[in-house]
């Protein structure tokens, strides 16, 4: 039994996700997550939080595992692939941060890569698996049910800093509300 690394049901979802990759790791000698903050940080990303408690799974059944420090805004995750992507079975990107950066993983060819809550596209690397959780698909859901229940005619969702994840998610809900409630203002 896999322990989901938090309570919040948005992530536990999203950590059953990243869990549903484990079958090809663990076939993995070694895996190793590139992180854009640390392990057990208590400002860790969920993102961070996942693929830490990947590892810490992976490790429990006796594989070699490493987390490292990537700074993406100086070439940091560039250098560590030239230094050490060849030293293990498995690079995990914790990030849509690292999508530059996953975009070169075809100059090591012997490692797997997984990157996480993004994809580059076309993605034509066939060692990147990408993992994209379905934010758009639940918001859709709540969207639609707003406007199924709104006597105002006005529906509103809140979101964060308009990154890609957060897009989708807005973006769903916005055409869940239209769906169902074609008149309806959505902020």
């Amino acid at each position: 039994q896999v322990g989901l690394p938090c309570q919040d049901p948005f992530y536990s979802a999203g950590a059953m996700r990243l869990f549903a990759v484990l079958p090809a790791l663990s076939i993995a000698a070694s895996v190793v997550a590139l992180v854009d903050q640390t392990c057990g940080s208590p400002v860790a990303s969920p993102f961070t939080t996942m693929a830490c408690s990947t590892l810490d799974h992976l490790e429990t059944e006796g594989h070699t595992v490493g987390n490292f420090f990537a700074d993406v805004s100086n070439g940091g995750c560039e250098q560590w692939l030239a230094d050490s992507a060849a030293d293990w079975d498995v690079v995990i990107f914790t990030s849509f941060k690292f999508e530059a950066c996953a975009g070169t993983v075809g100059n090591y060819p012997a490692t797997k890569f997984v990157l996480i809550d993004t994809c580059p596209f076309p993605n034509d690397l066939p060692n990147l698996l990408c993992v994209l959780f379905s934010e758009g698909e639940v918001a859709y859901a709540a969207g639609h049910l707003a406007g199924l229940v709104t006597q105002s005619k006005v529906v509103a969702v809140a979101g964060g800093y308009p990154f890609p994840a957060v897009q989708r998610f807005l973006n769903g809900f916005q055409l869940g509300a239209k769906s169902s409630c074609p008149d309806c203002t959505v902020l």
